[in-house]
């Protein structure tokens, strides 16, 4: 079993409270289904070469769906995301995702605890040969993803996530609801974000569907190397996705976990759930980066030669706090709009690869 970091927060943020007084006690022995998927791809399967693997944590792209939770584990979470619903926050107007709930962590100890699962942790991090910890961002844990309130909107639109592994849990039946599918560009990020910006479509013969059996199974992902979406629903009806997100102890390797600090709409200001989250963003974000810098300069430490060259002492300091020089110009900057922090993404992404 993997030792987690003393990281996590005992504290719920300011704003937020458990909200679900009777839910059931998270208890793995009951709760989980741990079962190995049928499938795995490879980076190399998506079309990346050596070169773009090497600058990531893990060779595993995805997998196919796998039974995470047993009947009694989805009959609890299906229950408990059910009463989560008055806190999802609509956006129609939004560029990716209408209807979704972050910060489920703090509102409910099942779902946190579930999150936090040593076990799911340990399992992730064999499939996917690097050592996972549930990511540092607690509002990378346990994300939420509805139905839209129009069958005009995609439930997510096709991306590559901000954060580096997660794994995507069908919380609805997907076999009761015509549409909604979660769906996989058998390509890599980079040639899937030059086919959308061209104004071109994901050839149809290049998008994995995967099957899932029904609720409880999800696909294991290193997500930000994977370009996903979740599809147009064909009817309304209930539709639920947990999404948990993971970093990597392997901090020789940039860090791919995104941040964006990008300007509030008008419909975000009014949005109390996207504000409690917004005010603890800068937080989050220096937590996670310290908690990188912290492990490269225990590497540092460890490894360092004595008769390292100025250059490679120098190159090793900039790999401790690049990150965090990065972080404190964004907030002194302050916010920007969203295509200019799709550009700095998109920069930073070209200069880690390169």
């Amino acid at each position: 079993m993997l030792a987690q970091d003393d990281i996590y927060p005992t504290s719920a943020p300011p704003g937020y409270e458990y909200v679900l007084r009777d839910e059931p006690a998270f208890d793995p022995a009951i709760h989980l289904q741990l079962e190995y998927p049928e499938k795995i791809w490879m980076l190399s399967d998506l079309g990346y070469d050596e070169h773009f693997i090497s600058r990531f944590a893990s060779p595993v792209a995805a997998t196919s769906p796998a039974r995470l939770l047993s009947d009694e584990g989805i009959a609890v979470l299906e229950d408990i995301t059910r009463k989560l619903q008055p806190y999802i926050r609509y956006d129609s107007a939004g560029p990716r995702v209408p209807a979704a709930l972050r910060g489920t962590t703090h509102r409910s100890r099942f779902i946190r605890d579930l999150c936090l699962s040593p076990d799911i942790t340990a399992f992730f991090s064999d499939m996917f040969q690097t050592s996972l910890l549930p990511h540092t961002i607690t509002h990378q844990q346990g994300h939420m993803n509805f139905q839209p309130r129009e069958l005009s909107k995609e439930v997510d639109t096709w991306h590559h996530d901000a954060t580096a592994f997660d794994w995507v849990l069908m919380v609805h039946d997907p076999n009761a609801l015509q549409g909604g599918r979660f769906q996989i560009f058998e390509g890599t990020r980079q040639e899937g974000w030059e086919l959308i910006r061209s104004g071109k479509s994901i050839p149809e013969d290049r998008i994995i569907t995967p099957n899932f059996p029904g609720p409880g199974y999800a696909c294991y992902m290193q997500g930000c190397t994977v370009f996903h979406r979740a599809s147009r629903l064909e009817e309304l009806g209930f539709r639920s996705s947990l999404v948990q997100s993971y970093v990597s102890r392997n901090v020789k390797v940039p860090d791919p976990n995104r941040i964006e600090w990008i300007e509030i709409s008008e419909h975000g200001a009014q949005d109390r759930n996207y504000m409690l989250e917004r005010q603890c963003a800068a937080a989050e974000w220096a937590r996670h980066r310290s908690w990188v810098a912290r492990h490269r300069l225990n590497e540092l430490l460890a490894e360092m030669p004595f008769d390292a060259t100025p250059e490679q002492v120098s190159q090793a300091l900039r790999h401790v706090v690049g990150d965090l020089n990065d972080l404190i110009a964004l907030l002194q900057h302050g916010p920007v709009s969203r295509q200019e922090a799709h550009r700095l993404r998109d920069a930073l992404d070209l200069a880690q690869l390169a």
